[in-house]
């Protein structure tokens, strides 16, 4: 039952179908959704790799609707997660990086 559980919940589910992009893992009568992308901040290649099927995994309860529920690993195993760290941000996306790139190998070459 979809109304019975609240997001940010940390639910212990069994793992009924793994895809390339997603598993689905079920707890009590509902079933939850785990995208690649909500695995691991690393590259996650294969998912077969990373659970097996009809085994307990916890996930974090990050998303309902009326229709589904949206599940995470990483959330609640920091060792999957990336810390930034040294992540400057760039506004302006690579316009910045390209300008300093190529200042860079000017003064190199020089």
């Amino acid at each position: 039952m979809i109304n019975s559980v609240a997001v940010n919940t940390i639910v212990n589910a069994k793992i009924v179908k793994i895809t390339k992009t997603y598993v689905l893992a079920s707890f009590g009568n509902t079933v939850g959704l785990c995208h690649i992308s909500n695995v691991s901040d690393y590259i996650v290649r294969n998912l077969s790799k990373f659970f097996i099927k009809n085994k307990n995994y916890d996930f974090l309860i990050i998303e309902k609707n009326a229709n589904q529920i949206l599940l995470s690993y990483k959330a609640i195993h920091p060792k999957y997660l990336k810390w930034h760290r040294n992540v400057i941000p760039t506004p302006n996306g690579f316009i910045n990086l390209k300008k300093d790139l190529i200042e860079r190998l000017k003064n190199m070459c020089h």
